[in-house]
């Protein structure tokens, strides 16, 4: 089986500088283009789901020692009816990921790459030194910070949003997202780890006992030397990621949460922001009217041929 590698949002300006302490190697996706491997029937996404569990549960039987695990599997399938662009899914070790930002960009830009047009017309760009994808601006609503915030964060969050729908008798839908935001601080430097988000702590069990939704958290950054706009932060452990490494998905809704606030009806906006998680991440969003622009550094690794038992996939 030939599968493809690359990495995502990996961008060290930051150690550039001497400043060790920050880190951003990014997060990984393997991608299978569908086309080359005939051999093997990926027609559904039960057999999908097989080869994603197989390959994310045991990385390093798969991956070199020095490559950093993937935590998805994305498949590049022939154009669908009436379009000349290819379609993608992308599957984690457990589900099919609706919205996989660094899965996406790491299949548009293998496609790129191969000279293989990426993506929907109109809906993957490579400017920058930086790959894009074009999606959809998240509605943002305001809410108070649920009671039981402070039993899974180390420190209060200041704010709550979320996007999606809730339940009001009890907030087990899996609609959307939860976001909690530290206020910003303006003594203290990011290549010190003294912001609240780089120092926060989070109880995964409590968090899933009390909610169906991923958390993103988020701090705004003063004036920086690195051009930063926020922080982030991305935890799902209902899902099994007690926390992502690199997460576009959460950029996406991070731009529209901060473009409310700090824009108000601005119909332009451009951010950068740092996940400073233990892997870290360096991502860009552009958001021009209704759209918003998710771009970051792509590193395309050498193609890996693995020998995986066909009848595991029939």
């Amino acid at each position: 089986m030939q599968i493809e590698y690359a990495t995502v949002f990996a961008q060290n300006p930051l150690n550039e500088m001497g400043e060790s302490q920050i880190i951003a190697n990014g997060n990984a996706a393997a991608v299978v283009i569908v086309d080359k491997n005939t051999e093997y029937d990926f027609s559904s996404d039960k057999q999908r789901q097989k080869l994603a569990t197989l390959l994310l549960s045991k990385p390093q039987k798969y991956f070199e020692q020095n490559n950093l695990a993937p935590s998805a599997v994305c498949f590049i399938d022939k154009p669908i009816e009436n379009s000349v662009h290819p379609s993608i899914e992308c599957f984690s070790a457990y589900a099919k990921i609706i919205t996989c930002g660094h899965g996406l960009l790491a299949a548009n830009a293998i496609l790129n790459q191969q000279r293989q047009k990426g993506g929907q017309a109109g809906h993957y760009r490579y400017a920058k030194n930086r790959h894009w994808i074009k999606m959809t601006k998240s509605e943002v609503n305001e809410s108070t910070v649920p009671d039981w915030a402070d039993k899974v964060f180390s420190i209060a969050p200041s704010y709550a949003a979320y996007t999606g729908n809730i339940d009001s008798a009890a907030d087990k839908t899996s609609d959307g997202y939860w976001i909690f935001e530290w206020q910003s601080q303006t003594s203290y430097s990011l290549a010190k780890q003294h912001y609240h988000l780089q120092q926060l702590s989070v109880n995964h069990a409590v968090l899933k006992q009390h909610t169906q939704r991923a958390a993103i958290a988020t701090q705004w950054l003063e004036s920086n030397k690195y051009n930063l706009q926020f922080l982030q932060r991305y935890f799902a452990p209902q899902y099994g990621v007690n926390e992502d490494g690199a997460t576009g998905s959460a950029h996406r809704v991070l731009a529209s949460y901060w473009a409310n606030k700090q824009l108000g009806a601005e119909s332009f906006a451009r951010f950068s922001a740092y996940q400073c998680s233990t892997a870290g991440g360096v991502l860009h969003s552009e958001l021009i009217d209704d759209a918003i622009w998710l771009g970051g550094k792509v590193d395309i690794g050498a193609t890996v041929n693995l020998d995986i038992n066909i009848d595991l996939f029939k």
